[in-house]
C-alpha cells in the first residue's frame, strides 16, 4: 500500500470514528469528560468557553475538586469520582473574560481576569463544598484586568502579573494573604525599560521570582525584601527560538528551567541549567510537532506536566533534562487537522498535584477531562512514524539546518539525538509524528567538526555521520 493511500484510509477511519475515539492518547487513559455546548463562546477565538483551572483537596474529607474558568463563570466540580464530574456550583459575574487564573491557599480560591470589560480580584471560600461557594472578597482596590497569579504559600504572597490600576498598566503586585480573604499590599516589582517591563506570569521559590516578561525574555529577582530588590540574571533575547516569553518552572533541585514562548508560530518549549543565575546556560528544545504552541506547565520530580494547545496534555520524563522524553500524552482536541496548529485552540491547562494521581486539564473548546498516567495505553490513534532504515541526510556538510528523508512509516516516537565525537550530546529532537521530509535547526553555537546523527525507535537505531562546515 503507498503511503498516499495509507494516509488516505487512515483519514477516513479517522472520520468515521467518534470525536472520542479519535483522540491521540499514548500511557494516559480518560477517566472523565464533562463539557456543556451551550455556554457562552468568545466570538474571536473561534468559539472558546474554557479557559485556565486549578485544583483543591479538602483535607477533612479527602474529596477532590476542580476550579475552572470559563468566558462567562467560575465553575467548582466535584472531582473525587472522575468517572461521575459533579458540577456543585458556578459563580457568575465578571462576564466575557477571555483569560482567568485561579490559584489555592487553603480552603481559599483566588480569582482573576483579563481581557474583560472589568476585572477584580475575587476570593472564594470553599470549606462548604460539595454544597456551594462562599464569595468573601470582590474588588478592584489592587487592580484589575489582572492577567495571571501566583501565590508563595511559605511566605504567604500573592503575585498578581500585569496589574491593570486606573490607566497604568503595573509590571507586578505582590500582596500579603496573611489574613486570607483580607488582602493587603506589599509592594510592586521595580521594572525598568531595559530590563523587564511586564511580568506575564511567575514562579516564586524562596521570594525569589522567575519572571516571564514577555519579548524581554525571562528575568530573576530577589524579592526578599522588597525595598530592596535584587536582579539576579536573566535570559534575554536571542536565545534559541526566543518569542514571547509566556511562563515558566523550576525543578525541586533548583538546577533547571524550563520555559514556554508563547506564539502562533509554535515555538518549542526551552530548558536551560540555572546553577549560576549570572550565567543561565542553554540545554535543548523541545517540540511535540513542528508548528504546536505549549502553554502552560509544571514540574514535578523528574515529570514535566504541559498543555500544549492543539496537541493537549503531554509529560514530559526530564530524568536527563538535556532528552526530555515523552511519557505520555493525550489529545484534547482532535479537531485540528494533522500539522494545522493555527491560532490558539485545545489545552489551556493542567493540574496534576491531586494525592489519587488524576490529572485534570481544561481544553478551550472541550471542557474538563480527568485523566490518568496508565503504561498499559498504547498509541490509540495512527502515527505515521518512522522505522530506522532507509534514512536518508542531506546536506551534508550542512550549516544551519539537516532534512532528514525516511522512506517506511510505523507506529512509534523518533528520538533524534546529535552528537560529537566524543558522545557527547549537543542537539535533541523527539517527534511523535513525522512527515517523509522533517527538517532539525541545529544550535548556532555548534561548532564546525564531525558529529554522529541518531535516529532512534523502538525497532533501532540509524547512525549517519554529518559534518558541519
Amino acid at each position: 500500500m503507498s503511503l498516499k493511500i495509507k494516509l488516505l484510509f487512515i483519514g477516513v477511519l479517522l472520520t468515521l470514528a467518534s470525536d472520542i475515539c479519535a483522540q491521540r492518547a499514548y500511557q494516559m487513559r480518560l477517566l472523565g469528560n464533562w463539557n456543556d455546548t451551550a455556554l457562552a463562546k468568545n466570538p474571536n477565538m473561534e468559539g472558546q468557553v474554557w479557559n485556565e483551572l486549578t485544583g483543591w483537596t479538602d483535607t477533612a474529607t479527602g474529596k477532590e475538586y476542580i476550579i475552572m474558568g470559563s468566558i462567562d463563570s467560575i465553575y467548582f466540580f466535584d472531582v473525587s469520582n472522575p468517572q461521575q464530574i459533579k458540577l456543585c456550583d458556578v459563580e457568575t459575574g465578571l462576564n466575557r473574560a477571555i483569560n482567568r487564573d485561579v490559584e489555592v491557599y487553603g480552603h481559599y480560591v483566588y480569582c482573576v481576569s483579563d481581557n474583560a470589560p472589568a476585572g477584580k480580584l475575587q476570593i472564594f471560600d470553599m470549606s462548604f463544598l460539595p454544597d456551594s461557594v462562599h464569595k468573601v472578597y470582590e474588588s478592584a482596590e489592587f487592580g484589575f484586568n489582572t492577567h495571571s497569579l501566583f501565590i508563595n504559600k511559605e511566605s504567604k504572597r500573592l503575585y498578581m502579573c500585569i496589574n491593570r490600576s486606573g490607566t497604568k498598566i503595573i509590571g507586578m503586585d505582590i500582596l500579603s494573604i496573611d489574613t486570607p480573604d483580607k488582602p493587603s499590599f506589599l509592594g510592586t516589582l521595580q521594572t525598568s525599560p531595559s530590563a523587564c517591563q511586564r511580568v506575564h506570569e511567575v514562579f516564586v521559590k524562596n521570594d525569589t521570582a522567575y519572571c516571564s516578561c514577555e519579548y524581554k525574555g525571562l528575568y530573576v529577582y530577589d524579592l526578599t525584601d522588597l525595598s530592596q530588590q535584587r536582579l539576579l540574571g536573566g535570559i534575554v533575547p536571542p536565545y534559541p527560538y526566543n518569542g514571547y516569553n509566556h511562563t515558566n518552572w523550576v525543578d525541586s533541585s533548583n538546577q533547571f528551567i524550563a520555559f514556554t514562548d508563547e506564539l502562533p508560530q509554535g515555538q518549542p518549549l526551552k530548558v536551560y541549567r540555572i546553577r549560576d543565575l549570572n550565567d543561565m546556560t542553554y540545554l535543548t528544545h523541545f517540540n511535540t510537532n513542528t508548528g504546536a504552541t505549549p502553554h502552560n506547565l509544571f514540574w514535578i520530580g523528574t515529570t514535566l506536566y504541559v498543555s500544549w494547545y492543539h496537541d493537549g496534555v503531554y509529560m514530559l520524563d526530564m530524568t536527563n533534562p538535556r532528552l526530555p522524553k515523552i511519557k505520555g500524552f493525550y489529545d484534547t482536541y482532535p479537531q485540528n487537522a494533522t500539522g494545522n496548529y493555527t491560532g490558539f485552540k485545545g489545552c489551556w491547562g493542567v493540574y496534576p498535584y491531586f494525592t489519587s494521581g488524576n490529572i485534570a486539564a481544561s481544553d478551550m473548546t472541550n471542557g474538563l477531562f480527568m485523566l490518568k498516567y496508565d503504561t498499559t495505553v498504547k498509541l490509540s490513534a495512527p502515527e505515521l512514524l518512522v522505522k530506522p532504515q532507509d534514512v536518508e541526510v542531506f546536506p551534508n556538510p550542512f550549516e544551519t539546518y539537516i532534512d532528514i528523508h525516511i522512506h517506511e512509516f510505523t507506529p512509534q516516537t523518533i528520538d533524534i539525538s546529535m552528537t560529537d565525537v566524543q558522545g557527547r550530546i549537543v542537539d535533541t529532537h523527539l517527534l511523535t509524528s513525522a512527515a517523509e521530509s522533517m527538517r532539525v535547526n541545529v544550535p548556532e553555537d555548534l561548532r564546525a567538526g564531525i558529529y554522529l546523527l541518531h535516529v532512534r525507535t523502538s525497532e533501532g537505531t540509524v547512525t549517519k555521520k554529518i559534518v558541519r562546515r
